[in-house]
C-alpha cells in the first residue's frame, strides 16, 4: 500500500486493542488516533497504541489509506457524513458497529465512488470499557464479520481480510441483511432482556422487599454496567425490524415454558436447563471447528499471512479495471 498512514477514529476499548495488535504485529503504519475526548487518545498514545493523538477529526482523516472507525453506531454516520470529502481516493474504510445495514446505507449516502467501505463487526467475549481495558489479544480467535459495500473493490476486502488475520481473529464475510438478522438475537436482544427483566422488579409493588432480596443471579442477569444507554437505545431503533421478530419468538418460547411449568413437565424442565449448559457447549465447539477449518482453508490457498505481506494491495480507480 502506497500510503501508509492509518487512522482510528474511537480509541475505547475496541480501538485501543486494535492499535495495540497493529503495533504488536509491527504493521508498517503511521498509526494516528482520534477520540471525542482528546485526553482518551492521548492515553492510548501513552499505552502506544497510536503514534500520534488528533484532536481534530478531518485532519484524523486526510491522508489515511485506511480508516478504523471503532465508536457506537451514531458515530459511524458521523464520520461518513463528515469525513466524505476529505477521504484519500483508494481509502479503505470500514468499522466495527453491529449494525451493518444502517453502516451500508450511510456508506451510499455519504462516500464518494472512489472510496472503498468495508463494514466490520469483531465479535468479542471480553469485558471491560475504555483504553485502560483495551489489550493487543482482544481479537484473537475471534470471527470478524466483513460486510463488503456492493461497489468496494474486491482487492480491497481481500486485503483487509488478510489484515484481520494477522491480528489473530478469523475474517467471516456476510450480507448486512444476514448478519443483522443474526446478530440481533445474540447482541442486541439480550440487553433488551436485562432491562425488562431489572424493570418488572423495580416497579413492583413489593420493590422495596425485592430489593433486600436481591441475589447474585439477578445481578448477573441484568448487569448492564459496561453498556452505554444512548448507544444501546440507538442499537435497537437501527434495527427494530429484526428486534421485534426475535422477541416475538422469545415470547413463543416463553409461553412454551409456561405450558411446561402448568403441567409440571419434570423431564421436559431438566431439558430445559440443560439445554444451555451441555447443548451451548457442543454448539460453540462445532462453531470453534469451522473456523479452524476455515483458517486453514485460507492458509492452503496461499491467502494469509503476516501484516508486512499486505502491500500489494492497489485500490481500483475509477472507470479502471
Amino acid at each position: 500500500m502506497e500510503n501508509k498512514k492509518l487512522t482510528i477514529i474511537g480509541t475505547g476499548l475496541v480501538g485501543g486493542s486494535l492499535g495495540l495488535a497493529l503495533k504488536e504485529s509491527k504493521a508498517p503504519f503511521r498509526i494516528v488516533g482520534h477520540d471525542r475526548e482528546l485526553g482518551v487518545a492521548k492515553k492510548a498514545q501513552g499505552r502506544g497504541a497510536v503514534d500520534a493523538a488528533e484532536w481534530n477529526l478531518i485532519s484524523a482523516l486526510e491522508g489515511a489509506a485506511l480508516v478504523f472507525i471503532a465508536t457506537p453506531l451514531p458515530g459511524v454516520k458521523e464520520v461518513l457524513e463528515k469525513g466524505a470529502k476529505y477521504f484519500l481516493p483508494g481509502a479503505i474504510i470500514t468499522d466495527t458497529a453491529p449494525a451493518k445495514e444502517k453502516a451500508l446505507e450511510w456508506s451510499k449516502e455519504f462516500l464518494p465512488r472512489e472510496v472503498h467501505f468495508i463494514g466490520g463487526h469483531p465479535i468479542l467475549s471480553e469485558s471491560g470499557k475504555g483504553i485502560d481495558a483495551a489489550q493487543a489479544e482482544l481479537f484473537r480467535g475471534k470471527t470478524w464479520c466483513l460486510v463488503p459495500a456492493a461497489d468496494a473493490d474486491p482487492a480491497a476486502a481481500q486485503f483487509l481480510a488478510q489484515m484481520v488475520q494477522g491480528l489473530g481473529a478469523q475474517p467471516f464475510f456476510m450480507d448486512a441483511a444476514e448478519h443483522d438478522g443474526q446478530v440481533t438475537a445474540l447482541e442486541h436482544l439480550p440487553p433488551l432482556l436485562a432491562a425488562a427483566l431489572f424493570h418488572i422488579a423495580c416497579y413492583s409493588p413489593a420493590w422495596r422487599d425485592m430489593a433486600r432480596l436481591v441475589s447474585s443471579t439477578f445481578q448477573q442477569a441484568t448487569n448492564l454496567a459496561e453498556q452505554d444507554p444512548e448507544s444501546l437505545s440507538q442499537l435497537a431503533l437501527s434495527n427494530p425490524e429484526n428486534l421485534s421478530r426475535w422477541i416475538e419468538i422469545l415470547i413463543a418460547e416463553l409461553r412454551r415454558v409456561q405450558a411446561l411449568l402448568n403441567q409440571k413437565k419434570v423431564d421436559s424442565l431438566k431439558e430445559l436447563f440443560a439445554d444451555p449448559t451441555e447443548n451451548r457447549e457442543r454448539w460453540l465447539a462445532r462453531a470453534r471447528a469451522d473456523e479452524e477449518a476455515l483458517s486453514r482453508g485460507l492458509e492452503e490457498a496461499g491467502q494469509a499471512g503476516t501484516l508486512g505481506g499486505l502491500f500489494g494491495y492497489r485500490p481500483r480507480r475509477p472507470g479502471k479495471e
